[in-house]
């Protein structure tokens, strides 16, 4: 199940889980990770095909600009890979994970 995790530097602001995101819901946690009416400068994504045109819109609308990572390089994303990593070693690889909400309460335990 793809997680969604919003980082801004060093704070987790926003997290959600679902098992196959069509591109509304995405477009949504963008607006879900920008707390007390406040916009990031940058919206930091890979080349998934979830971040379509629909996406690119709200982006737009919110004056976020869209920085691509390189195609096939994960590691060019350090601010994610810095807590997705921890995430898997630290949390997931010791817990068999049942359901979608399972994993919700699991990754919110973590996070807090």
């Amino acid at each position: 199940m793809p997680v969604d995790v919003v980082v801004e530097v060093s704070r987790k602001i926003h997290f959600n889980v679902i098992e196959q995101p069509p591109a509304a819901w995405t477009a949504q946690q963008i607006v879900g990770a920008s707390p007390w009416d406040t916009t990031p400068c940058y919206l930091l994504r890979d080349r998934d095909g979830i971040y379509g045109d629909y996406c690119q819109r709200r982006a737009d609308g919110m004056d976020m600009g869209e920085v691509l990572i390189a195609a096939r390089s994960p590691w060019r994303s350090p601010y994610v890979e810095r807590l997705i990593g921890p995430i898997r070693r630290e949390c997931l690889d010791h817990v068999i994970v049942l359901n979608e909400q399972h994993l919700r309460r699991v990754i919110a335990s973590y996070l807090s």
